[in-house]
């Protein structure tokens, strides 16, 4: 939790966007810390508690809900990369094929969102770098889910 250092400072300011209070929940048929609102997990590695080491096998996390709700977006590519790490460090060990009775609970809740794989993340990309060239700046970023989805087709 943040504390405040009691020293303040006043800025001029035409426009103030708050953008606090992200909170990850729990996904069925994984663990969840109610108090750090994340996934307990070592190096992406799902593990039982935030205090254990016994980590479930086939089941890794990345971004806000491994780590809480911090950094930037150069954060969560490292983030994601140590996650990658962890499933090629267990791919040899058969640990990534295994799914346990909790994995396959959550898989069966994966299965009924729309994922978008690489493929679509790339047509997204190369939309928003057009949109932006066209109004002089590196990308237009996509707000509209539905949008974003449909490009991603």
């Amino acid at each position: 939790m943040a504390v405040g250092t009691g020293q303040l400072q006043s800025l001029a300011a035409q426009l103030v966007l708050e953008s606090i209070g992200y909170k990850s929940y729990p996904i069925e048929g994984a663990p969840f810390d109610d108090r750090h609102g994340i996934i307990p997990n070592k190096l992406g590695k799902v593990i039982q508690a935030t205090d254990s080491n016994d980590h479930i096998p086939g089941l890794y996390v990345c971004g806000w809900v491994k780590r809480g709700p911090s950094g930037i977006i150069g954060t969560n590519l490292w983030d994601a990369q140590q996650t990658v790490d962890s499933v090629i460090e267990d791919f040899p060990l058969g640990a990534v094929a295994h799914l346990s009775q909790k994995s396959q609970t959550l898989q069966s809740q994966l299965n009924k969102q729309t994922v978008v794989d690489y493929e679509g993340y790339c047509k997204i990309d190369k939309y928003e770098v057009e949109q932006g060239h066209k109004h002089g700046k590196p990308r237009e970023k996509i707000t509209d889910v539905g949008k974003m989805l449909q490009i991603a087709q």
